[in-house]
């Protein structure tokens, strides 16, 4: 969400941000200067905590929001809470999200949002029983091309460079702290397979290794008979012995 937020100020509308306490989200808003209001919390994996998750969230922000209101439009990237929260305050709302498979949370969001904005990857047909229909909205590329600097962000120009880093990080990488080879440097660096002309050096180290494979022993045909009957004759043998 930050090139929209940073789109949005530039447009001159005043943003709000919350966040719930999951994952690295807080810290994320941390990280990059974001002010936000965090509300809510992960409730885990089981469906019936998900949905008092769901109901209590929304809840909470019905609450903020009149608290802090009005707003004119809520934006989410896979919140539930954030299109329910909407529609009870009765204020449009648009959610986004990258990932077509997940049922539940799409069927609530695509009925209840007035857009839903996904990568131009996901091909339409998917999205029509979550009730997305002209509600769709696409984009070229990846949302990570776009908080990465990689693309246009919407409505301005390509940044020129990646972000720079904090003091700290500048400090410990012109310190020489730091030091991760490229990825194809990394790779180079592997351990090379033994070449064919060290063959003959592990068959002297190991003369079994040259060795051609022996055939397994097949049994004879009177000792593939069953073995219960091998013991009953050895038996009747035993006894009839003087």
């Amino acid at each position: 969400m930050r090139p929209v937020i940073d789109v949005l100020r530039e447009r001159g509308a005043q943003v709000r941000v919350t966040a719930r306490d999951f994952a690295q989200t807080v810290q994320l808003c941390e990280r990059f200067g974001i002010e936000h209001d965090v509300i809510g919390r992960h409730r885990g994996g089981r469906v019936a905590a998900k949905a008092v998750g769901l109901a209590q969230r929304s809840g909470a922000l019905v609450r903020w929001a009149r608290r802090n209101g009005p707003f004119d439009l809520a934006l989410g990237h896979g919140s539930n809470d954030v299109t329910v929260a909407a529609r009870l305050l009765r204020i449009p709302c648009s959610t986004m999200f990258d990932y077509e498979w997940a049922t539940v949370q799409h069927t609530i969001n695509c009925r209840l949002a007035q857009a839903v904005v996904v990568p131009d990857a996901i091909p339409p047909e998917r999205l029509e029983r979550y009730g997305a229909g002209r509600k769709l909205r696409r984009y070229p590329g990846l949302k990570e091309e776009y908080y990465l600097g990689l693309r246009a962000r919407p409505g301005g120009a390509r940044r020129a460079g990646p972000r720079p880093r904090p003091a700290a990080g500048r400090r410990a990488h012109a310190a020489g702290r730091v030091a991760v080879p490229p990825l194809r440097e990394r790779r180079l660096r592997r351990r090379p397979r033994a070449p064919a002309r060290h063959a003959d050096r592990r068959a002297a180290a190991h003369p079994r290794a040259a060795q051609p494979a022996r055939r397994l022993h097949r049994p004879r045909a009177r000792d593939r008979r069953p073995v219960a009957h091998r013991l009953r004759r050895s038996r009747r043998q035993r006894r009839a012995a003087p």
